[in-house]
């Protein structure tokens, strides 16, 4: 039996793209090797992330997942009080480094002996930690000892932080901890066996980007081939809420604008918004996007021509979001809203409404990697690895 293990870093979306590397991997490799393959994945965000994974399980056709993606609470408990939940950087950063030793052997521990799951039909099983021999990862944390380990993220964290120490762009840091960040990351982003860097991402404001190791592979966006929803609905707006729950405050004036309203998840109750999976944004009755700017929505709002609001950085939020913005605003991405400035229904005013084509940018990738689904690309790559090391 082979076990592929996903590890990723804060939100629904690194959940989402492990998962969806996984299962593309597992798709690969079942016809090739003669045994089972399961997924795993920690138990982070309760009963959200079982809603979340069988909509993606029912979005792929794959039916026989439902008792092959097996959530692991123990490396739920291990992995969720590391990943950053929208409290402050510095609190964040400082909370980090107190506990992470104590948590990455708490992690490591886990791995030597069965591991206790729950498979998405409620029951229970366990995985022997021999059979984990494949591990993919988004934003990770948390490093693992699995030899056949792969990376990928929207931009180094150790290049976030480098930024962030050399040009103080943001007030109120503490820079000691920042440094502390850059070396670490810097030490565990080496250890895998190829790293993935999307275009565009986090630091592509930056001009002649090079590559940090000799094993990165940049890609194109990492989420897969939209596919167009169809159906009845209502003109409206999406709001792509991240699963991250110090941040819910963003969302608040979105989620009451005077129009039909759709979003992935809802922090409060709300009568009159309908709660459907991020897909839907593809669909033409979906006029504008409001996100964070994060790139899995980034990505998703840009491919399908959705015009794309996203608040402007907050003190409290990850700096990632502020170089995404940059990079964002660089390359036409998304209309970025200062509600300082002005309410977010007058602002809309003068944000195109409907489908649009994709930024030009979108071009460029297709015409450079003749695809600009990065999840296959990914795929493809390690795979490859795989078998032929194996």
């Amino acid at each position: 039996m082979l076990t592929i293990l996903t590890n990723f870093g804060a939100g629904f979306g690194p959940l989402v793209r492990t998962f969806d590397m996984a299962r593309l991997i597992r798709q690969r490799l079942k016809p090739i090797l003669d045994e089972s393959i399961n997924i795993l994945i920690p138990w982070v965000y309760g009963e959200n992330q079982l809603q979340i994974l069988k909509e993606e399980i029912a979005d792929s056709n794959e039916p026989d997942l439902f008792d092959q993606v097996l959530l692991s609470p123990e490396l739920g408990d291990a992995l969720r009080p590391l990943l950053f939940s929208g409290d402050g950087l510095n609190e964040e950063l400082d909370r980090y480094f107190k506990i992470y030793e104590a948590q990455k052997k708490l992690w490591d521990h886990l791995f030597k002996s069965s591991l206790k799951t729950v498979d998405l039909l409620n029951r229970l099983g366990q995985v022997e930690p021999k059979s984990i021999r494949l591990e993919v990862t988004r934003n990770p944390v948390l490093a693992t000892n699995i030899e056949y380990s792969y990376y990928s993220s929207v931009s180094y964290f150790s290049s976030i932080f480098e930024e962030l120490h050399q040009k103080r762009n943001i007030a109120s840091i503490n820079y000691k901890l920042i440094e502390k960040a850059f070396i670490s990351f810097r030490k565990m982003e080496a250890g895998y066996r190829l790293q993935f860097q999307p275009v565009p991402r986090c630091m592509s404001f930056k001009e002649n980007l090079k590559p940090l190791f000799s094993t990165e592979r940049e890609t194109p966006p990492l989420i897969p081939q939209p596919k167009m929803v169809n159906g009845n609905l209502k003109n409206g707006i999406y709001i792509s809420v991240s699963g991250i729950s110090g941040l819910f405050s963003v969302y608040k004036e979105a989620l009451r604008l005077p129009q039909t309203i759709y979003t992935n998840y809802l922090p409060d109750k709300n009568s009159k918004v309908q709660v459907c999976p991020p897909n839907y944004i593809t669909h033409p009755a979906v006029n504008r996007v409001f996100a964070r700017a994060a790139w899995n929505t980034i990505w998703l709002a840009n491919i399908s021509g959705t015009p794309l609001i996203c608040p402007d950085h907050s003190p409290e939020d990850h700096p990632e979001i502020f170089y995404n913005l940059k990079s964002a605003s660089k390359f036409k991405l998304a209309h970025v809203w200062n509600s300082k400035e002005i309410s977010l229904e007058d602002f809309l005013s003068i944000v195109p409404c409907g489908k649009q084509k994709p930024p030009k940018v979108y071009l460029e990738i297709k015409n450079r990697f003749g695809t600009l689904d990065g999840l296959q690309f990914c795929v493809d790559n390690i795979v490859k690895d795989f078998l032929y090391a194996n």
